[in-house]
């Protein structure tokens, strides 16, 4: 008798676990409202008209009004293969006003820590006369909020083991506070080392914040879990909790990766907590990422990255000048050793930051721009920025992943390659496994290390940043990364892919989506 009782608790537990209720509630919302569409004009001719009205007006308004011109075909092509049913969709996924209330208080945050983030304009003078051309990217950053500084260390991680051990002996010195902010948090042996840190030091009187992104970590952690950590004094914040109501703010997640300790030390890059970034398991093959920690005033940018989301998504009364004091001016604004830029990028402010910098980065290299990025999935403008560079003589090369973790998002990457490869830019897929870096290196002296992967999410709907550099210690190794990195990877060539005439048709109506993707 107890093993069928068993039994029937997990099939109950199974039926009732928010997963599976997030995703029914999901199928009922969009069941409703199309009932209500061919309901509605089954019974009431004149909706037809309406409905059809309704298109209209949502063409318009995505021609003349929305910011983000790769997403005004995909809709408008929407609209147009379901005249009637497109127009209602659009306005019922971007009518609600939870959008528009976070991005209010999304900007009176940013007021309150802008006084912490002033730029100093001797040192942005001092990088206009060692790189004129890059210091209309400084300048253009400075303006968002995003100084620049002179590098202190800057350190660079080939692997997510080299990172992990780091990041441990680092946390373990921690005085004061930690901030943690990442897109995934994993139960695994990663989360264990680094959960018994963070509640060691919570038990001894460490200020430990978390955040963490809901749809990120939605197969990786208990539910409310972040109740648990909180217990623990960890104090957590689920951003963007995942709800099934259909609306464009669930697009919008936090795939930032940021570790600031007592604001003297900083960490971003591509990797998460989860055990196959440190290869603890094998997923998609061998997993290759990175990972930069910087120190000295450039800490300041990151610290201000965490508080403005934590504001964002909680009214606390914060001493806002404690979390700024530990990183303290170089000593004579010395800039021998380089310069450090972090920046971020929010889909809510009608720019796209990230997406220019990788632009900027193309249009003033002079001998090669290197790339890594998981995916490949780019508007046209991006496009245009890397055959120009490769036409114009620029050594262009990108390396992505050889083994994908989404086969359809993977397929919709290769279709960009032929166009690409025609114009000079050379693929490589790395054949180990799944590469997840996001890294520009430019003529062995600029380089970004972040969280921007090439493609629409990261470029237009996700929290995301980055630390721009030049001339610091770790752009060399960075070099070194890519010098072994592309030996153990596939040239893709041109033949290969005319020679898949299918395979081209597929990607090319792909594309015409790719921005939904």
């Amino acid at each position: 008798m107890p093993k069928p009782r068993i039994r029937w608790k997990r099939w109950m537990y199974t039926l009732f676990h928010r997963r599976v209720m997030v995703a029914l509630a999901l199928l009922v919302q969009l069941a409703l409202l199309t009932y209500m569409y061919l309901s509605g004009i089954t019974m009431f001719r004149w909706l037809y008209f309406v409905y059809m009205f309704l298109s209209v007006v949502s063409v318009l308004f995505i021609i003349t009004r929305r910011k983000e011109d790769a997403y005004k075909l995909p809709w408008v092509m929407l609209i147009a293969l379901m005249p009637a049913f497109g127009g209602l969709l659009f306005f019922f996924v971007h009518g609600q006003s939870s959008t528009r209330k976070f991005t209010r208080r999304l900007e009176a945050v940013g007021a309150m820590l802008r006084p912490y983030l002033e730029q100093d304009e001797a040192v942005a003078d001092r990088y206009a006369d060692v790189m004129l051309a890059e210091s209309q990217r400084s300048r253009y950053l400075a303006l968002h909020g995003y100084p620049i500084y002179p590098a202190a260390d800057t350190v660079f991680y080939p692997s997510g083991e080299a990172f992990f051990a780091d990041v441990c002996a680092e946390l373990r010195r921690a005085e004061r506070f930690i901030l943690l902010e990442y897109f995934i948090v994993a139960e695994g042996e990663m989360w264990d080392e680094i959960h018994a840190i963070l509640r060691e030091k919570a038990a001894a009187g460490v200020e430990v914040r978390l955040i963490y992104d809901d749809m990120g970590s939605f197969f990786r952690l208990p539910y409310r879990y972040d109740r648990d950590l909180c217990a623990e004094g960890i104090d957590t914040i689920l951003f963007n909790p995942f709800r099934p109501v259909v609306t464009a703010l669930q697009n919008n997640r936090d795939h930032r990766k940021i570790l600031v300790i007592d604001g003297r030390v900083a960490f971003t890059g591509g990797i998460n907590i989860g055990d196959e970034y440190i290869n603890r398991f094998e997923r998609f093959g061998h997993w290759n990422d990175t990972a930069l920690k910087v120190t000295g005033e450039a800490v300041r940018s990151f610290t201000a990255m965490f508080l403005e989301m934590w504001l964002c998504n909680r009214d606390d009364p914060l001493p806002l000048a404690r979390y700024f004091a530990s990183a303290a001016p170089a000593a004579g604004r010395d800039c021998t050793r380089g310069f450090v830029q972090p920046y971020a990028d929010t889909p809510l402010d009608g720019e796209s930051v990230g997406a220019w910098v990788y632009d900027h980065i193309l249009r003033t290299a002079s001998d090669y721009v290197w790339i890594a990025t998981p995916y490949l999935i780019i508007d046209d403008a991006m496009c245009t920025s890397l055959t120009l560079a490769a036409k114009s003589g620029v050594d262009v090369r990108i390396a992505v992943p050889g083994i994908p973790d989404k086969k359809l998002v993977h397929a919709t990457t290769r279709s960009y390659y032929l166009a690409l490869i025609e114009a000079g830019v050379k693929i490589y897929e790395y054949t180990p496994g799944f590469l997840h870096a996001k890294l520009f290196l430019s003529d062995d002296r600029v380089a970004t290390v972040g969280t921007i992967n090439l493609d629409y999410r990261s470029l237009f709907l996700h929290f995301e940043c980055g630390a721009w550099m030049t001339d610091t210690e770790a752009v060399p190794d960075i070099r070194r990364y890519f010098e072994a990195l592309f030996p153990v990877c596939r040239e893709v060539q041109a033949d290969e892919l005319r020679r898949n005439l299918p395979y081209r048709i597929f990607g090319a109506l792909m594309q015409l989506f790719a921005p939904f993707m």
